[in-house]
C-alpha cells in the first residue's frame, strides 16, 4: 500500500478508482449456464466444425466447379472445415451475377458432403461499401467525401466544393465565408479553406469509387445489391452452414482529409448546439476552443458511423440468422480519422473480429503482432456484451517464409488475448499471374507444408473449442482513453505521447499477469450501471476502474456513473479518490481551468521514471488483490520469456492457457491458485492427465511451469483432488548411430528465370525483371497496366476485352548448362496453352489437359473463345506448383551451353500474364556473375552454422537509431536535434571489461542504410554511482560498415574496472561528423545494433542494460534498450540454398539407421539444429508425426522394432525461396504486392545477391531414450 509521502509520485490528473473490498470468487462460479469439465472435455477430444480454423477461400479466376469442389477437399483434407468466400483481385468470374450464385451452390453441396461451414465475405476485395461498384453505380450520390483544408495567402474566389473560409491572425480565426460568397474584397496575407473534395474512380473498385458511408441510404444500397441477393440465392442454408458474413476494413474517409456528409453540420448542431461550419478551422489549427470541436465532431461521426453503418447491418444480420463479424482498422488508434471508436464498432458485432498482419513481432501502439490492444478491445466487448466467440483473421501479409512454429506462435498470442476465431489469410484457388504476390502466405495445395497443416489445424480447433466454453470474469476494468484522442486528431506528437502511455499501461499488467478488461465510453454509455458497489458493463461487474495517464476527457455518462459509484462506496480508499482527481474537460468541454493541467500533459517525462514507478506501485496493489481473490502467477527472477495467461470460468473449475510468445527465450513459474487438483488437457491429441503440483490444502495448489521459446500449456484447475503427475526420474540416453546418414533430394530442383527479353508494339527490352516486362506487354497492347494486379473488374468489364489481331508480344528467357543435359530437364510455364513456346528453336508440344472451362469452347483464330474473350480456366494433368502451370519436357530440346526459351503471343487476351518461368530437374545450380548456372546434380551437406551471429538487415524491433536532426518533433512543436548521439550502459556494478563487440547498424531490408551505422566512436567509463561523469577515456575506434553477414566487431580496452559505459558517435558511413551542425545528410541519422560486453576470461557480461540515450526513433521501434536485448542477432543458416539449391522449397531426407535391442521406455527424436517450415518424422517407412517448434521433439516409440531401424526426418522448406521475393534485399515476416514489383535493371543480377533463406538440418538429428 502507498503512505501519504508516496501520493507526490503520482500526476494530479489520473483518476483511479478502486473498490477496496475484493470479493473471493467461490469455485464453480461462472453465471448461469457455464459447462461442466466433463462436457467441455467431451467437446475438447472432438470438436465440431465451428471451432475449426477457416481461411478467406480467395476466388480469383474464372472459376470451374471443380476448383471449388477440388479447393474444399484439399481443405478438409487437413481439417480445416470453415471457408469465408472472399472475392479478391485477379477474380474472373463475374460478381454477384447468375454464375457467382451458381459457383455458390456448388461450395454449399460439396460443403455439405464435408462437413463444413461456408461463410460470406461482403465485398469484392475491400474495403467493405462498395459492392464491386454495384453501390456507386446505383446510387451516384454515394460518392464518396472528404473535407480538406488549405491555407493560401490571398482571399480565395468562391467555388462550388467550398465549405467555408476563414482570415487567420494570432491564433484566431474570423468566418468570412459570406464576405468570399459575396465576392467582397478582403485584407489579409492568411486564409484557410475549408473545401469538399469527392473520392475518384480507381481500379481496385471496378473502376467505379469507394462510397460515403455516412450518407444516408448507403448501407441499405449496399445490403440491397449484396446481402439481399445471397437470401435470394442460399437464404434457407443461413445459420447452417452459411453462419454469417464478413465485413473487410469499412471506414468513413473515402475521399481522404477528415470524414464528411452532406447532413454533419445539421447532425453536429443537434447534438451540441452550435454551427460546426463556422468552427470548421478547429480541427484544422489549434484554434478557439480546439478540443472540444474535434471532441464533438469525432462523437458526431461515431454516432453517424453506428447508426448508419454499423447497427442496420448488425440488426440485418440478426433477421437473417446470421452472425456480423470481421473487422475495422484497427490499427492506427489513437489515430481515429478512419475509424472513430473501434470498440464501439466491435459491440454491434455478433462476433467482433479484428486483424492481425504479418510476422513480425513488435510492442507497439501501432503495431500488429504484438499490439495486445487490439485483442484485448475485442475480448473486452465480448465479456461484457456475451459474445461467446471473437474472430482474427490472422497471417496477412506474412510472406511466402511463414513457418508451423510462426503459425502457432501468433495464433497462441491472439488465443491467449481472448480471440478464438482463427481466420486464415489466405487460401488461393490459384496463384498464376500476379495472384501469387497478393499478401501470401497461402494455406492451400501450392505449399510444401500443405500435407502437414492438419497437426496446425487439429492444435487450434482443440484450443477455440476449450477458449470459448464458460466465462473469462476480469474484476479490472481499464478505460480506453478514446474520447480524449478524438480531441488531438491532427496532433501526431501527442497522440503518439497519448498511444505509448497507454501501451506501456497495457503491458505493465500483462507483463504481471494482472487480468482486466478494456472499457469503451461509447459501450458504457449504453450499457453501464451501477451494480451494487460495483461497476457494472453489460455482463461484467468490476471491482476496480482505471482512467489512465492523459486521459484529459470523460464522456457525460462516463463520469456521472463514475461519480455515483464512488458517492456509493465512500470508504473505498478514500486517500486515493483525493490523490487522484477526474479528467478536465467532459464532452471536450472544460470543467475548470484547463490551462491548470497543461503543463502535466505536455510532460513527455511522464513516460520515463516515474510513470515507470507509477506502474510499478499500480500493478503490485492489483496483483495482491487478485491473489488475495485466488489466483496468481510468480515468474522465476530473470524470467525473458513473453508470458501471457487466459483463464476461463466452468461450473466445475477453471481453464488456465499458458503462452511463450518469445521466439527466443524459454519463461518459467509457478500457478497459484484456489484449487485442489491440477490436469493438463494436450493440444495436439485431445487426451487429458495430470499435471504436476503441490497441494496445499485450504490455500490451494502451486504448479510450476517451464514453457520452451513460443510454447504453450492448456491446465485444468479443479476444485476436486487430483494425483499428481510424477516427476521424470533417470537420465536420458542417446541412441548412436549405425553408419553414416543419407541425404536426398525428394523432388526436382528448381532454376527461377525472371528476367526476360521482350518486343511488343515494335519496341524490344532487353534483360528486364519479369514484372516490368509484364506492365509493359499490357501498356504496348493498350492498357495502362495489368488489370488482374490490384484491381477487380466490374460485371465483365474486364474479360470482354478484345484486342486486334495483331496485337501480341514475343518473350525469351534465357538460361546456361554446364556439362550434360539432364534426362528428366523440364520447363514450368504458366498457362502455357496461351502461347507457342519453344526452346532453342524447337517447338514444345502444350500439356495434356485434365479439365477447362468451358469443356468445348468455340474457336476463332485459333484461340478459346466464350467464357471470356481469348480464354478460358484449363488446369493440366502434367503440372506443378499449381494445376495451371504446364510441365514440358525439354531435355532433347535443351543443350550445354546457352538455352533460349521463347514465348510467342498472337493476339493478345487478358489472360496473358507474363510471369516468370522454371526449369526443372536433377541438377544443381551454381550463383554467377548474372545469375546461376545449371551443374551437375550435387546433395548438401550438414553444415554446421558459424559461431558469431551476424545482425538483421531490418532493425524494426531489434536496433537503435537516434531520432535525427529535424525529422520529428519534440512535446513542444520544436523540431528534435540530436547532433551528438551517445547511448550509456550500466553493468550494474564495477568491473572489469576486456573489450566490447558491437554490430553496427544494418539497415537494408528494403533500401541500404547501412551508411547510417557509426564509423568513428569514442568509448569512456565510470566506477561511479550515477551516469552524470565518464572521467576515464577508454580510447577511439572506428567501426567498420555492416553487411549482411557481418559479425560483431571486437574492440580491445584498457583494462579498467567501470559500471558505467558511454559510447560517443563521432562520425556515420554517411560522411556526418559529430557534433553536427547545420543541414546535414539523412537528418544525421546514425546508430548501431547490438552491443556486448565481455570480462576478462571473454565471457559475455550479463544483465547489462541501457541506462541513458541521446535520442532514439521510437516511432519505428529503433530503440536503445535492443542494444543488450540480443534481439536481431542470427546465426546464418548454411542451408541448401547456399548448396546448390536456392529456389528449391519442397523436402530434403536425412536418414540414419539405428540398432536396438528390446525396445524399453520411450524413445523421441531430436533435432538439436535445424530450420524449415515444418519436419516429418519417419520409422520404418511410416509416418510417427511432425515437428513444429520447440522442445524440437517427436515420439517414436510406437513404431521402433528390435533391430535395425531407419529413421528419417524430412525437412520442409518454404515458398519463399521460389516465388520470392528476392530482390532489394526484402525483409522476412511480411511480403505485399509492391516487394514483388522490382529488381535489379539489365538483370539478371549476381546470383549471390538473390535473397533467398536457409532451410535444412545444421546438426545430426538425435534419437534419445527416456526411462
Amino acid at each position: 500500500m502507498l503512505n501519504a509521502t508516496q501520493g507526490a509520485l503520482f500526476p494530479r490528473r489520473l483518476y483511479l478508482l478502486v473498490f477496496a473490498c475484493v470479493l473471493m470468487m467461490p469455485w464453480g462460479w461462472a453465471g448461469a449456464g457455464a459447462p461442466s469439465a466433463a462436457a467441455v472435455k467431451m467437446l475438447f477430444a472432438k470438436p465440431p466444425r465451428e471451432f475449426s480454423t477457416g481461411p478467406l477461400w480467395t476466388w480469383n479466376d474464372l472459376l470451374t466447379e471443380e476448383q471449388i469442389r477440388d479447393t474444399l477437399r484439399d481443405l478438409a483434407g487437413q481439417n480445416v472445415r470453415q471457408v469465408w468466400v472472399h472475392p479478391r483481385p485477379g477474380l474472373m468470374t463475374p460478381y454477384l451475377e447468375a454464375d457467382w450464385f451458381r459457383l455458390w451452390k456448388a461450395a454449399l453441396d460439396e460443403a455439405r458432403r464435408l462437413d463444413m461451414n461456408v461463410w460470406i465475405y461482403d465485398e469484392n476485395s475491400y474495403p467493405s461499401g462498395f459492392a464491386g461498384g454495384w453501390v456507386p453505380e446505383l446510387l451516384p450520390e454515394a460518392r464518396g467525401r472528404g473535407l480538406h483544408f488549405q491555407e493560401v495567402k490571398q482571399a480565395p474566389s468562391w467555388e462550388d466544393k467550398m465549405l467555408a473560409v476563414f482570415r487567420l491572425a494570432e491564433g484566431q480565426a474570423e468566418a468570412v465565408t459570406a464576405s468570399v460568397r459575396a465576392g467582397a474584397a478582403l485584407a489579409g496575407d492568411r486564409f484557410l479553406v475549408a473545401r469538399l473534395e469527392r473520392s475518384q474512380n480507381s481500379g481496385w473498385h471496378g473502376g467505379r469509387c469507394y462510397v460515403d458511408l455516412l450518407y444516408p441510404g448507403v448501407t441499405e444500397k449496399f445490403l440491397e445489391v449484396t446481402m439481399i441477393p445471397y437470401a435470394r440465392e442460399i437464404g434457407k442454408h443461413f445459420g447452417h452452414p452459411v453462419p454469417g458474413v464478413f465485413t473487410d476494413e469499412p471506414e468513413i474517409r473515402p475521399a481522404g482529409g477528415w470524414p464528411w456528409t452532406t447532413d454533419l453540420p445539421q447532425q453536429f448542431e443537434q447534438r451540441w448546439g452550435y454551427r460546426l461550419l463556422d468552427h470548421l478551422a478547429s480541427l484544422n489549427q489549434p484554434i478557439g476552443d480546439w478540443r472540444k470541436v474535434r471532441h464533438n465532431y469525432f462523437s458526431t461521426l461515431n454516432d453517424l458511423f453506428i447508426e448508419r453503418w454499423a447497427r442496420p447491418y448488425y440488426e440485418f444480420c440478426a433477421q437473417h440468422r446470421l452472425e456480423f463479424t470481421g473487422h475495422y482498422w484497427e490499427h492506427d488508434w489513437p489515430n481515429c480519422i478512419g475509424v472513430p471508436d473501434n470498440m464501439a464498432m466491435a459491440a454491434w458485432q455478433q462476433r467482433p473480429g479484428i486483424d492481425i498482419l504479418m510476422n513480425r513481432y513488435s510492442e507497439g501502439t501501432h503495431a500488429q503482432f504484438g499490439n495486445v490492444r487490439s485483442g484485448r478491445e475485442i475480448a473486452s466487448i465480448a465479456n461484457q456484451l456475451g459474445r461467446p466467440r471473437t474472430l482474427v483473421e490472422i497471417y496477412g501479409a506474412g510472406g511466402w517464409d511463414l513457418r508451423f512454429e510462426d503459425m502457432k506462435r501468433i495464433g497462441d498470442w491472439v488465443q491467449v488475448l481472448g480471440v478464438n476465431t482463427l481466420n486464415e489469410h489466405l487460401s488461393y484457388v490459384t496463384i498464376r499471374g500476379a495472384r501469387k504476390n497478393d499478401h501470401p502466405q497461402s494455406f492451400s495445395y501450392h505449399t510444401p507444408w500443405w500435407p502437414a497443416y492438419h497437426v496446425l489445424a487439429n492444435y487450434f480447433t482443440r484450443l477455440s473449442a476449450a477458449l470459448s466454453q464458460g466465462e473469462q470474469i476480469n474484476r479490472v476494468l481499464v478505460l480506453e482513453p478514446t474520447t480524449t484522442a478524438w480531441m488531438y486528431q491532427g496532433d501526431g506528437p501527442h497522440l503518439q505521447r497519448l498511444g505509448d502511455a497507454f501501451f506501456k499501461l497495457l503491458m505493465a499488467l500483462e507483463s504481471a499477469q494482472i487480468e482486466y478488461d478494456l472499457g469503451c465510453e461509447d459501450v458504457i454509455a449504453r450499457h453501464g450501471a451501477l451494480d451494487g458497489r460495483k461497476f457494472r458493463v453489460g455482463q461484467r461487474a468490476y471491482d476496480t476502474v482505471i482512467v489512465p495517464l492523459y486521459a484529459e476527457n470523460l464522456n457525460r455518462r462516463t463520469k456521472e456513473l463514475l461519480d455515483q459509484w464512488q458517492q456509493r462506496n465512500p470508504e473505498t480508499r478514500p486517500e486515493r479518490a483525493r490523490r487522484f482527481s477526474t479528467p478536465t474537460r467532459v464532452d471536450g468541454a472544460a470543467t475548470g481551468d484547463p490551462q491548470a493541467n497543461a503543463d502535466f500533459y505536455a510532460r513527455p517525462e511522464w513516460l520515463g521514471e516515474r510513470h515507470a514507478l507509477w506502474l510499478q506501485q499500480l500493478v503490485a496493489e492489483l496483483r495482491e488483490e487478485q491473489q488475495q481473490a485466488g489466483f496468481a502467477i510468480d515468474r522465476v527472477p530473470g524470467d525473458q520469456g513473453i508470458l501471457f495467461h487466459h483463464r476461463r470460468q466452468l461450473a466445475d473449475g477453471q481453464l488456465l492457457f499458458l503462452v511463450n510468445t518469445s521466439i527466443e527465450h524459454p519463461s518459467r513459474g509457478t500457478v497459484i491458485a484456489t484449487a485442489a487438483g491440477v490436469e493438463a488437457w494436450d493440444l495436439h491429441t485431445g487426451g487429458v492427465q495430470p499435471f504436476p503440483h503441490t497441494a496445499r490444502g485450504a490455500a490451494g495448489v502451486t504448479a510450476e511451469f517451464n514453457l520452451p521459446p513460443c510454447g504453450s500449456l492448456l491446465l485444468f484447475l479443479s476444485p476436486k483432488p487430483v494425483k499428481s503427475a510424477p516427476e521424470l526420474a533417470g537420465a536420458v540416453t542417446s541412441v548412436p548411430a549405425a553408419g553414416p546418414m543419407r541425404v536426398q533430394r525428394l523432388a526436382p530442383n528448381v532454376l527461377k528465370l525472371d528476367y526476360v527479353d521482350i518486343t511488343a508494339g515494335g519496341e524490344t527490352r532487353s534483360n528486364l525483371y519479369y514484372y516490368a516486362a509484364a506492365q509493359f506487354a499490357f501498356q504496348k497492347n493498350g492498357l495502362p497496366a495489368n488489370p488482374w494486379d490490384s484491381a477487380v473488374q466490374f460485371k465483365d468489364e474486364l474479360i470482354a476485352k478484345t484486342f486486334p489481331a495483331e496485337s501480341g508480344f514475343t518473350a525469351g528467357y534465357r538460361f546456361t548448362i554446364a556439362g550434360a543435359v539432364p534426362s528428366n530437364l523440364a520447363l514450368v510455364v504458366e498457362r502455357p496453352d496461351l502461347y507457342t513456346i519453344t526452346c532453342n528453336g524447337q517447338l514444345l508440344p502444350t500439356p495434356a489437359v485434365a479439365y477447362a472451362h468451358p469443356p468445348n469452347p468455340s474457336r476463332s483464330g485459333g484461340n478459346p473463345e466464350p467464357a471470356s474473350a481469348g480464354g478460358r480456366t484449363v488446369a493440366f494433368k502434367d503440372w506443378w506448383l499449381d494445376k495451371s502451370f504446364g510441365r514440358l519436357p525439354i531435355a532433347s530440346a535443351a543443350r550445354a551451353g546457352e538455352n533460349t526459351i521463347v514465348l510467342t503471343v498472337r493476339p493478345f487476351t487478358v489472360w496473358h500474364e507474363l510471369e516468370a518461368v522454371f526449369v526443372l530437374g536433377d541438377f544443381a545450380l551454381q550463383p554467377t556473375d548474372r545469375g546461376f548456372v545449371v551443374t551437375a546434380d550435387t546433395v548438401p551437406e550438414i553444415l554446421k552454422r558459424p559461431d558469431q551471429p551476424a545482425h538483421s538487415s531490418n532493425p524494426d524491433g531489434n536496433a537503435w537509431l537516434t531520432a535525427g536532426i529535424g525529422y520529428q518533433q519534440n512535446a513542444d512543436g520544436s523540431p528534435v536535434e540530436d547532433r551528438q548521439p551517445s547511448v550509456i550502459f550500466d553493468l550494474g556494478q564495477a568491473k572489469e571489461i576486456h573489450s566490447l563487440r558491437i554490430w553496427n547498424y544494418n539497415e537494408s531490408h528494403v533500401r541500404d542504410h547501412t551508411g547510417r551505422g557509426a564509423k568513428g566512436v569514442r568509448v569512456l567509463g565510470s566506477a561511479g554511482e550515477r551516469p552524470d561523469a565518464f572521467p576515464l577515456n577508454l580510447g577511439e575506434y572506428t567501426l567498420d560498415r555492416a553487411t549482411a553477414n557481418s559479425t560483431g566487431q571486437a574492440l580491445r580496452l584498457p583494462s579498467e574496472r567501470v559500471r558505467f559505459v558511454k559510447i560517443e558517435i563521432l562520425s556515420n558511413h554517411n560522411g556526418v561528423t559529430y557534433p553536427a551542425r547545420g543541414s546535414v545528410a539523412d537528418h544525421g541519422f546514425v546508430g548501431l545494433g547490438e552491443v556486448e560486453f565481455l570480462n576478462p576470461a571473454r565471457e559475455r557480461i550479463a544483465g547489462v542494460r541501457v541506462a541513458g540515450v541521446s535520442s532514439e526513433l521510437a516511432s519505428h521501434y529503433r530503440l536503445a534498450r535492443h542494444l543488450v536485448d540480443g534481439s536481431g542477432l542470427v546465426r546464418a543458416r548454411p542451408g541448401w540454398n547456399e548448396q546448390g539449391h536456392p529456389f528449391y522449397a519442397d523436402r530434403f531426407s536425412y536418414r540414419q539407421i539405428f540398432q536396438l535391442g528390446k525396445p524399453s521406455g520411450h524413445y523421441v527424436v531430436s533435432l538439436p539444429d535445424w530450420y524449415g517450415s515444418v519436419a516429418e518424422v519417419r520409422v520404418n517407412g511410416k509416418s510417427a508425426g511432425h515437428i513444429m517448434a520447440a522442445p524440437w521433439e517427436c515420439d517414436v516409440t510406437r513404431l521402433l522394432k528390435r533391430g535395425a531401424n531407419e529413421v528419417e526426418v524430412q525437412v520442409i522448406g518454404t515458398l519463399k525461396n521460389t516465388l520470392g521475393p528476392h530482390h532489394g534485399n526484402p525483409p522476412l515476416g511480411s511480403a505485399w504486392p509492391g516487394v514483388f514489383r522490382t529488381g535489379p535493371e539489365n538483370g539478371p543480377p549476381p546470383g549471390a545477391q538473390y535473397h533467398t533463406v536457409g532451410y535444412g538440418l545444421f546438426a545430426p538429428f538425435e534419437l534419445n531414450q527416456y526411462p
